[in-house]
């Protein structure tokens, strides 16, 4: 699993000259808990990561190509699985 480092957050904040209480109205959050996880106190939600990441400009695009390809993959999955159960309920009908 990913984990956002308090340092990732500061990097990112600074690379668009904004304030610790501006990233916080962005993510919703309170300057004092912002400015925690930037001290490693906690981190954002992946709601709230996602807003600060649109506020630093941050291309977002690939994240979400591959939350869709996952997403594919597993409907693909789930389809299959259902394919199999049907099939085999069907051959216990017809072994008699």
């Amino acid at each position: 699993m990913f984990d956002i480092m308090g340092e990732d957050l500061r990097n990112m904040r600074l690379s668009v000259d904004k304030t610790t209480k501006e990233m916080a109205k962005k993510a919703g959050v309170s300057r004092i808990t912002y400015e925690n996880w930037e001290c490693g106190i906690g981190e954002p939600r992946m709601n709230q990561f996602i807003d600060i990441g649109h506020a630093c400009s941050l291309n977002l695009a690939p994240l979400f190509e591959q939350i869709s390809l996952l997403r594919e993959q597993f409907k693909e999955r789930d389809e299959n699985e259902t394919h199999r159960k049907v099939r085999k309920r069907a051959s216990r009908r017809f072994k008699n």
